[in-house]
Formats: structure tokens, sequence, C-alpha cells
């Protein structure tokens, strides 16, 4: 974040690079939010549909005509342009890719052309701020020329011991009101959220017929934002916490996976988590063998918990009833 800062506080165009969940756009809004009342900025997603006509109006619609010929940002501000999953349009049939082909013209001579009268549009007082992941699941590869256009900064994942920080310090603080046994337990869930996480990147990789199976770590980030649904009312006993925990990990992973064989991987990985961590097991946690439905819609009051289902016929009445 502290060199994104220098970058953009010196006008220098600047790329940001990382896998999927490491936190570039996170980094990006930080920095955009304390630039300085002479800079203004302007937010840009592209996806596979994007062109460099569309991307061309989305930009001039930010900017006022100075003199003939000359174009720059309403009020006399210096504009940012953030630009997310740079590398996601479509490449053209020739291998190039419009949007970057446009950015690159401007970069390079500071002008692109007024599509209808064919005559040159210089824009000034405008930098560029981009994000991306590795090419992959959509995203293109793309010419040297144009990264060379960027200052790269290339962002990590973040290691184990920086994620367990991270989530149990979440963790600790929500279970700082509960009772004295479950206090205790933000590190050990913690650590078996991190375990699954980190075995699943490893062992379910993607392959032709599971192309969608890929995990980061905005995933092990959703699990412990369900176990933080908690209430201190009705979660009384670690049986309960474990429970929820069990039943996150299955609702964001499991749901994933179509193939039988995966789903019992991940019971029988669950399973070790249960044992080595918490004592306990599959079999004496569920007496079906089976986790239940977690919903907080089944009581009608105000601020309804987030709790197990234990009568399914009741469940499914009520969603009937709601259906129709």
């Amino acid at each position: 974040q502290m060199v994104s800062k220098v970058y953009v506080s010196e006008s220098q165009h600047l790329l940001l690079m990382g896998e999927v969940g490491v936190g570039k756009t996170m980094v990006a809004q930080s920095v955009l939010d304390d630039i300085n009342e002479q800079q203004s900025c302007m937010f840009v997603n592209f996806s596979a549909q994007t062109s460099s006509n569309s991307l061309q109006d989305t930009i001039e619609g930010r900017l006022e005509k100075r003199t003939k010929g000359v174009f720059a940002p309403a009020g006399g501000k210096h504009l940012i342009t953030f630009i997310d999953d740079l590398n996601m349009p479509q490449k053209s049939k020739f291998g190039f890719i419009p949007p970057l082909e446009l950015l690159k013209l401007w970069v390079d001579n500071g002008f692109w052309y007024d599509r209808q009268k064919c005559e040159l549009k210089h824009v000034k007082d405008m930098q560029l701020m981009a994000a991306m992941a590795p090419p992959g699941g959509g995203r293109n590869a793309f010419s040297q020329r144009i990264l060379a256009c960027f200052n790269v900064v290339n962002m990590t994942p973040p290691s184990e011991s920086q994620l367990k920080r991270i989530y149990s310090t979440f963790l600790t603080n929500k279970l700082m009101d509960f009772d004295d046994e479950i206090k205790p337990m933000a590190d050990s869930l913690t650590q078996a959220s991190i375990q699954i996480y980190s075995s699943i990147c490893r062992e379910l990789l993607p392959t032709p017929s599971k192309c969608h199976y890929l995990f980061n770590t905005r995933d092990l980030a959703k699990v412990v934002q369900g176990v933080m649904q908690a209430t201190k009312q009705y979660y009384d006993n670690p049986e309960s916490m474990i429970q929820l925990w069990v039943h996150e990990t299955f609702r964001i992973y499991g749901d994933r996976m179509w193939d039988p064989a995966d789903k019992e991987w991940l019971k029988s990985k669950s399973d070790e988590c249960l044992n080595s961590l918490f004592g306990t097991s599959w079999n004496s946690l569920f007496d079906t063998g089976e986790c239940p439905p977690f919903v907080s819609f089944m009581q009608t009051i105000d601020n309804p918990p987030y709790e197990a289902v234990t009568d399914e016929p009741a469940l499914k009445a009520f969603l009937v009833e709601k259906l129709e």
C-alpha cells in the first residue's frame, strides 16, 4: 500500500498484479480514498465484452474540452482512472486486446482519435492505475509492450501464519462475549479452517471436468464470516460452534463439488480436523451422519438466530408456503 501511494503521488501509471483474493482491489481502494483535493478518481471494471469504444466513451464522460482538440478532467483536477481486471477483455482475431491498445496509444502519445471526425483528441492530467490476476480462467495474456506502460507491483498470497493472525483476530473479538468454554475456540476454528483450505488448494486441482475447482482466500474468508454469524444466546456450548463450522465449510466448498468422491474426501478431512483440534468426531456431532442445514428465517422474531434446522419437514413446509 505504501509503495502504491508513492507511485500514485508521483503520477506514475501503476499495475497491481497477484492471484485472485490477495487484496489488489482493496489496496487500490485504500490508496484512492486518501487522494488530495486536487485529484479525482473513477473506477472502470473490465469484462470479456469490454471494447475500446466503450472504454473511450466511459473515460471521455469524465473529461471536458479545454481548447480545440485538448480534453482534461472537469474542475481542473488530476484524474486517476482505476481499471479492475485489466486482462479480462477478449482478444481480437489478430491476437491483441483492443481496450489495452487504446490505453497504450494514449500512454505513448498523449492522445487518441475522435472516431467520427478522425481528429486527434489530446487527453491531459490523467494517470492509470490497474489491477489484474495472472492469465487463466477467462483472463488473457497480453504483449510485453502493454506491460511496459506500467510500474508493476506484485502482491503475493499471504502465508499460513499471516492468515491465522488475521482470522484468529476476527474470531477472538467475536467470541469475547461468549461463554468461557467457547472463548478459547477462536484459534482452533481458525486453524481448522486454514487446514481445510490448504488441503483443498493442494489436492483438489481444476481438471477439464472440474474446471470450477478454483479456490482462493475469499473462500476461506467466507467460512470465517459464516462462523461469525453465531450469537451468544443460541451458541452456548462448543458442539454448536463446531457444527456451525462444519456447515459453513460444506456450504462454501462442498456445494461446489458434484463428485460424491470429492464430498466424501472433504468429509474425511473435516473428521481429521475434528479429531485433532476439537477432540470429537463426525459421528458424535451428527447422529444422522449428515450435517443439518442452518438458516436464519425459521423464527418469526426480530434478529432471528442463524441456527441448525432439526425439523426438516417444517422447513420444507415453510419454504413451500413462501413459494406459493
